[in-house]
């Protein structure tokens, strides 16, 4: 079995890596891939992708791997808290990051309950989204696939 989690997105070249893994696999072996549907950035600036269920299975077959599931790891929910909780880190407490003036002042005054506020949604949302998985609204976070090399045809 081959393990890839969450960091095809980082490879500029991801049929190639996908080829690879490919050959290294015995006939029969099994890929276990998951990666970033909707995420910020990060280890940049080696952070080339994010991929839909359709791109993934694209790549994935397109370097010889049988598809046998593809689904989301997290649901809509989980997403939502995720994006929460980023607004909770990144909204601007200061006047100047709103264009300042009297509607940067408002909007600096209301962020500072709010970050609270979004925080605590934000840990709602993404405890529901465990146990809910609510995935046909179309955002979640990541996927998951397993694929399978073909095992060898028998010769005779």
């Amino acid at each position: 079995m081959v393990l890839c989690t969450q960091t095809l997105e980082h490879v500029p070249d991801p049929l190639a890596a996908l080829h690879e893994l490919y050959r290294v696999t015995q006939p029969g072996g099994a890929l276990w891939l998951s990666a970033p549907f909707t995420f910020e950035e990060h280890e940049q600036p080696y952070d080339f992708y994010r991929y839909t269920r359709f791109g993934l299975r694209y790549l994935v077959e397109g370097a010889g791997w049988a598809v046998e599931n593809l689904d989301w790891q997290e649901g809509y929910l989980t997403q939502l808290g995720y994006e929460l909780r980023t607004a909770a880190r990144s909204l601007p407490l200061r006047p100047a990051r709103y264009g300042g003036g009297a509607r940067g002042i408002m909007a600096a005054l209301l962020a500072w309950p709010l970050r609270p506020a979004l925080r605590s949604l934000a840990a709602l949302y993404s405890e529901c989204g465990l146990v809910s998985h609510l995935v046909d609204v179309g955002h979640g976070t990541n996927y998951a696939l397993v694929a399978r090399k073909p095992a060898r045809p028998l010769e005779g």
